[in-house]
């Protein structure tokens, strides 16, 4: 955890990652979280029943691969929009949750490397493509969630 902090504050003193100019706007996160929504239901519903999601999509588009990018998509609408209050302690959870979420995300992928095989990592793989931002998303929700309380316990 200390190693943790020291990488990130030495990363806010010289390369300014997260500004706020970069991120996109407030009202894209809601969109994000609908489609997040959608897209879990049409992956729930496809567990249930394979041929649905297969009779629905075109013969020129594959239905895993719209998913993919639309699941991409969702996620980064999520993760990459401005708070309706953006300041600099914002922006300090959010580098602090980026660095945990890829530190959580090698540890994953070298417990996994151990101990599974054969076509169990392959299946790992295709779904570990997309802990990376569910892992940031839940760090700096946590992390706004902690601000939230404080504020209503100092108040």
């Amino acid at each position: 955890m200390y190693l943790c902090n020291v990488f990130v504050a030495t990363t806010c003193l010289y390369i300014p990652l997260m500004r706020t100019n970069c991120l996109l706007p407030h009202s894209w996160q809601k969109f994000g979280w609908w489609l997040l929504l959608l897209v879990g239901t049409v992956d729930v519903i496809t567990l249930v029943d394979d041929d649905l999601i297969w009779a629905c999509c075109p013969d020129w588009v594959s239905a895993n691969d719209l998913m993919i990018v639309l699941s991409t998509a969702a996620l980064l609408m999520v993760a990459f929009s401005r708070e309706a209050v953006e300041d600099e302690y914002v922006m300090h959870i959010r580098v602090r949750s980026l660095v945990r979420a890829v530190v959580a995300n090698y540890a994953i992928l070298l417990v996994a490397t151990f101990f599974l095989y054969d076509l169990k990592f392959f299946t790992f793989m295709a779904v570990n493509m997309f802990t990376v931002p569910i892992l940031y998303i839940l760090f700096f929700r946590i992390g706004m969630f902690r601000i939230r309380q404080s504020a209503v316990y100092e108040e």
